[in-house]
């Protein structure tokens, strides 16, 4: 064999070793590419699963106060003379809303008592007023309710005339 033939053999081996690793690549860049597009689409979906998560609570969010005007401007034009089930609901709107003015109406005389009593301590009641609704608004975790003991009481003996 002359180095011409030996060259030859080389080459066409060397060709056969770049022809295996372009479609090595090829197919491992096809792979890639697939997993690439996959995650991609993945990624897409997660997105859009959020955002749609969002736009519920959002909608919901409206529709809640949606109906919460509704049922104030309800309670405005039928207060004074509600009819069935809504009596007792009314009733309960009302006695609320005398609850609140009464508290209101001692929360602005201790107010106003404070300043005068304490008129070098400088108070921010509506700091105080905020953070205390934001615990009333903010879900607090529920207490495990104990149950009073109940009491026995022992049974009278019956009483025997003599």
């Amino acid at each position: 064999m002359d180095i011409n033939e030996l060259k030859d053999k080389i080459l066409a081996v060397l060709n056969q070793a770049t022809d295996g690793a372009k479609d090595l690549y090829d197919q491992a860049g096809g792979s890639v590419r697939g997993l690439a597009d996959k995650a991609a689409d993945t990624a897409k979906a997660g997105t859009r699963i959020a955002k749609l998560a969002m736009e519920i609570a959002s909608e919901k969010e409206g529709l809640k106060k949606t109906y919460q005007e509704i049922g104030r401007l309800y309670y405005e034009t039928a207060k004074d003379a509600p009819d069935g089930f809504f009596i007792q609901l009314f009733e309960e709107a009302r006695l609320a809303e005398q609850s609140v003015a009464e508290k209101e109406k001692e929360l602005s005389a201790l107010k106003s008592g404070f300043q005068k009593s304490e008129p070098d301590v400088v108070v921010d009641f509506e700091e105080i007023v905020d953070k205390a609704e934001a615990e009333v608004e903010a879900p607090a975790e529920e207490a495990p309710v104990e149950e009073a003991p109940v009491e026995e009481t022992p049974a009278e003996e019956p009483k025997t005339e003599e």
